[in-house]
C-alpha cells in the first residue's frame, strides 16, 4: 500500500507534545493520505498507559471500526488488548512508533508500575507488524530491557523473542519541522554566553541538575546567562523555584512562549542549548535549538552521543554536582577557545527522513 494515498488510523494513548509533533510531521510527509486520529490527554500516566485500551474501545469504537488501510499507534497504546477488544483492528497492518520505552524510563515512585508498563510495552511490540524507534538508544535499551526481564521469568519463556522484535524494528527519528530551516541565523557578537534550557518542567528532564549547573556557573568565572524557555507545568519543581530565588541574577529570561514564532525567535537568540536530562530518547527540543544555531551542551549519555557525535559533550556522572562541574568546565573551554561549530541537523528534515518512513510502512 502506497502511504501517500492510504486511509490511516492513528492512535495516541498519551498525547504529549512530542507525539503531536510526530503526527504533524507525518501529515507534512503524506499530505494526500486520509488520516483519522484518536488521542487521549497526557495526564495520569500510570492509568493512561494501563487503561487506554478500555477507554479507547469504549468511547471510540465507531471510529476504531472504520474502513482503514493501516493502523499507526504510539508506544503507550496497549495494542494487544485493544486488538482483542476491537477485533477488526487485528486485520490491519500495524506500525508502533516508540517515542520512549519503560525499560529506560522507570517510575521509581511506583514500584509495581515499572513491571506493568514493561510487560504492556512488550506485548504491544509483539502485536505490531513493524516497530519504529526514534533513536538507537531507544531501540537498544528496549531490547536489552526485554532480555533482562525475560531472564528473570521462572519458566515457560519462549525462545527468540528479542530476535523476532529486532527483525521487525528500525531506528527513524521524529523529523524536524520545516520552518526551522527557513530562518536566518543571526551572527552572535557579544562577550557573554546565552544558554537556553528549553526542556519542559518534568522530573525526567533533570531540574535538580539544572540547579546544580546554576550553582557551579555562579562559582565560576564564566560570563553567561540562562534563558529558561521550557514548557511549564502548573507547579514548578522545587529545584527550579530555588534556582529563581537564589540564582535569579543568572537568568536573563524566564517564560514559555505559546506562540511558536516567538518561541523560535527567543531560542535563536541563544548561543548554547543545555540539557540536564535524565531521560531523553531523541531530544527534540535540543535538536530544534541546534537547527536555530545553538551549540548543544549535552551530557555524554542517552541519545546524545549518536546525534552529536562530532560535538564535545560534558562527562556524565550520577552525582549532579560533579556533572554540573563538568558542564561548566566544558563551557569555560568554549569561552577560551571559541564555540565549536553548530552541528548540521538537516539530515532530520521531513524531506530526508520520508524515505525511511515509507520503507517502514511498505514493510507492513
Amino acid at each position: 500500500m502506497n502511504p501517500s494515498h492510504a486511509r490511516v488510523l492513528v492512535v495516541s494513548a498519551y498525547d504529549a507534545d512530542s507525539h503531536q509533533y510526530w503526527f504533524n510531521r507525518l501529515t507534512e510527509m503524506y499530505p494526500d493520505a486520509a488520516f483519522t486520529r484518536i488521542a487521549l490527554p497526557p495526564v495520569n500516566y500510570a492509568w493512561r498507559q494501563r487503561g487506554n485500551a478500555l477507554r479507547l474501545a469504549g468511547e471510540f469504537e465507531t471510529q476504531l471500526s472504520g474502513d482503514y488501510d493501516m493502523l499507526w499507534v504510539t508506544s503507550a497504546v496497549d495494542l494487544a488488548t485493544l486488538r482483542g477488544l476491537v477485533p477488526c483492528l487485528a486485520n490491519l497492518p500495524t506500525l508502533v512508533y516508540f517515542h520512549e520505552n519503560p525499560f529506560a524510563y522507570p517510575d521509581a515512585s511506583r514500584p509495581g508500575h515499572a513491571l506493568d508498563a514493561q510487560l504492556t510495552s512488550l506485548y504491544t511490540a509483539m502485536a505490531a507488524d513493524r516497530c519504529v524507534f526514534n533513536s538507537r538508544h531507544n531501540l537498544s535499551s528496549f531490547l536489552s530491557g526485554v532480555a533482562a526481564l525475560l531472564d528473570k521469568c521462572p519458566d515457560e519463556v519462549p525462545p527468540g523473542v528479542v530476535q523476532s522484535l529486532l527483525a521487525k524494528s528500525q531506528e527513524t527519528p521524529v523529523p524536524l519541522a520545516g520552518d526551522l530551516f527557513r530562518r536566518e541565523i543571526a551572527e552572535r557578537d557579544r562577550s557573554g554566553i546565552r544558554i537556553a534550557w528549553n526542556h519542559r518542567w518534568g522530573f525526567d528532564k533533570g531540574p535538580e541538575r539544572l540547579l546544580a549547573f546554576a550553582k557551579a556557573l555562579d562559582r565560576s568565572d564564566v560570563d553567561a546567562q540562562l534563558m529558561l524557555l521550557g514548557h511549564r507545568s502548573d507547579v514548578a519543581p522545587g529545584s527550579l523555584r530555588e534556582l529563581l530565588d537564589h540564582y535569579g541574577h543568572l537568568v536573563s529570561f524566564n517564560g514559555f512562549e505559546d506562540d511558536r514564532e516567538m518561541y523560535c525567535a527567543r531560542l535563536a537568540m541563544a548561543d548554547v542549548v543545555l540539557s540536564t536530562a535524565r531521560h531523553d530518547f531523541q531530544g527534540l527540543c535540543i535538536m530544534e535549538a541546534v537547527a536555530l544555531g545553538c551549540v548543544p551542551l549535552v551530557p555524554d549519555r542517552l541519545s546524545y552521543p549518536e546525534f552529536f557525535q562530532d560535538t564535545p559533550r560534558y562527562r556524565s556522572s550520577p552525582d549532579a554536582d560533579a556533572e554540573a562541574t563538568n558542564a561548566v568546565a566544558l563551557l569555560r573551554m568554549w569561552r577560551d577557545n571559541g564555540l565549536p561549530p553548530v552541528p548540521d541537523v538537516s539530515r532530520f528534515r521531513v524531506s530526508v527522513l520520508e524515505q525511511q518512513y515509507t520503507q517502514a510502512i511498505m514493510a507492513l
